[in-house]
């Protein structure tokens, strides 16, 4: 599937052509030609980026199956959305700053994924500290109460052993 949505961002503006904007341009700015401009080893720089993070995702992935974790499965689509945004930078470079292009909404999703997974991920770990300090705190005192009625069980056994005559 992450090859696939790399794909289709790479297909979808050869396919319908000019019917979808190449990037968003904010007014004022000069028309700019798109295609393929770029440095060759740039465009293998970009190309290889989004191998990486393709591969990147399919690790995270199936660690996440494997371990039941969740933190990884958010950080493989996170590597999805920076596999694409790389694609997309290969094929169709930013050349004036200003411009929103697809690869920066893609970027911009990766990034987005990444913090509420981290967000995820802090939130997950104070919960079980809690769950596990109030499990030791009440391991404590089940221990505390356990003791204290062992010691008090055994002195009134002493005590009255050496009792004698009726118990009134």
């Amino acid at each position: 599937s992450a090859f696939g949505v790399v794909l289709l961002a790479a297909a979808i503006p050869h396919v319908l052509g000019s019917g979808v904007p190449q990037s968003v341009t904010p007014p004022g700015v000069p028309d700019v030609s798109y295609g393929l401009h770029v440095a060759p080893a740039l465009a293998v720089a970009q190309t290889v980026a989004a191998v990486l993070a393709i591969t990147a995702a399919a690790h995270y992935l199936r660690r996440s199956q494997e371990s039941g974790d969740e933190f990884p499965g958010w950080l493989a689509a996170a590597a999805v959305f920076a596999a694409a945004a790389h694609a997309n930078y290969s094929l169709f470079p930013s050349v004036y700053p200003p411009l929103v292009s697809l690869g920066d909404i893609f970027s911009c999703c990766c990034y987005g994924l990444l913090l509420f997974a981290s967000v995820r991920e802090v939130r997950s770990y104070w919960h079980a500290l809690a769950t596990s300090t109030l499990a030791e705190e009440r391991q404590r005192i089940a221990c505390d109460l356990h003791d204290g009625l062992s010691q008090e069980l055994a002195y009134l056994t002493r005590n009255l052993s050496g009792l004698q005559g009726s118990a009134d």
